[in-house]
């Protein structure tokens, strides 16, 4: 899966969400961060307003969504006086901020990550068609919502492709030329997870111990079945991308990601 093709189907106005979907370890949160990344840094931004980061599991839909809209009145409205009501329940703040956002011209991206069930979610959706407002949900199921939902699946890396995220997150030529062979058989192990893979790669460019030595003491714990499970289990379990939104990310708060996402116009 490419940025480009991801931002593609973000641009279609057909859908009320696309659906980013696959298997636990394959690396969704990380591809939405450097959707993030790139779309900040291009100088033909797609999503100007900036990005609406809620992960699911972690605090209040509602009270992320609404905090994103208050950083963005502070910055860069600041005539945008009017508020929801008081009276308003949490659902009706969300839903006004959405039908009241002033700067339509700067589109807004907001991510719903690591869905479980579309009910968590359902009434946090625009119940409008905004064209400056798009949804991206990640989440491990397909057909996770109608069929107004667009699903996008994340496969599994091929080999090949393993092998370059390990060279890239090693910087080292000769260890990588050199143990290639054992490198391969870690991929084989973990069964080709990205986030797995890359794990293990930084956990051995950080070794307090040679590379060497601390490669052979991998292969030896994922070739125990407990070992591996462990592994797998971290992967899978999503605990690994939740982790990554603050490496990634220079361990900013979730609100320091999305206040940084937001274009000074």
């Amino acid at each position: 899966m490419q940025i480009s093709e991801l931002i593609e189907k973000l641009r279609q106005d057909t859908f009320s969400a696309v659906n980013l979907y696959g298997r636990g370890g394959l690396g969704k949160t990380e591809l939405v961060l450097k959707l993030i990344r790139d779309d900040k840094n291009s100088d033909r931004r797609q999503f100007a307003g900036g990005y609406c980061f809620v992960y699911l599991g972690a605090g209040s839909v509602a009270a992320d969504i609404e905090r994103f809209f208050q950083m963005v009145r502070e910055k860069n409205c600041p005539y945008w006086e009017e508020t929801p009501s008081e009276n308003y329940s949490d659902v009706e703040k969300v839903q006004w901020y959405y039908r009241n956002y002033p700067l339509v011209e700067f589109p807004i991206l907001v991510i719903f990550d690591n869905v479980t069930n579309y009910e968590d979610i359902e009434e946090y959706l625009p119940i409008e068609n905004y064209k400056y407002l798009r949804v991206l949900v990640t989440s491990r199921r397909k057909a996770l919502a109608s069929s107004s939902c667009c699903d996008v699946p994340l496969h599994d890396f091929e080999e090949e492709d393993a092998l370059e995220l390990i060279r890239g997150v090693l910087k080292d030529e000769f260890f990588f030329n050199t143990y290639q062979t054992q490198l391969t058989r870690i991929c084989r192990i973990v069964g080709y997870l990205p986030i797995a893979q890359e794990l293990i790669a930084s956990s051995i460019t950080t070794a307090a111990i040679g590379k060497k030595e601390y490669l052979q003491k991998i292969i030896t714990q994922l070739e125990d079945d407990n070992g591996l499970a462990q592994v797998l289990c971290k992967v899978e379990s999503g605990q690994v991308g939740y982790i990554e939104i603050n490496r990634l990310t220079k361990s900013k708060k979730r609100d320091e990601l999305q206040e940084e996402g937001i274009k000074e116009n």
